[in-house]
């Protein structure tokens, strides 16, 4: 299990981190790129990027 940090931006612009752990990356790309209610995400592994909602991610199922 690996940890991953979470940045969410809300439309109002307030910046909140999650810490989550997950086996794999697809699981959390899965669960996390889109939150509700949320102007960005951000799911980075350590210093590594995973995912944004501003770009296109096609997913291996």
């Amino acid at each position: 299990m690996r940890t991953y940090s979470i940045v969410i931006v809300t439309a109002e612009g307030a910046e909140t981190r999650r810490y989550v752990r997950y086996d794999n990356d697809l699981q959390v790309i899965r669960d996390w790129l889109r939150v509700p209610g949320a102007r960005s995400v951000r799911i980075l592994c350590g210093d590594r990027p995973l995912a944004s909602n501003y770009e296109q991610y096609e997913l291996a199922a």
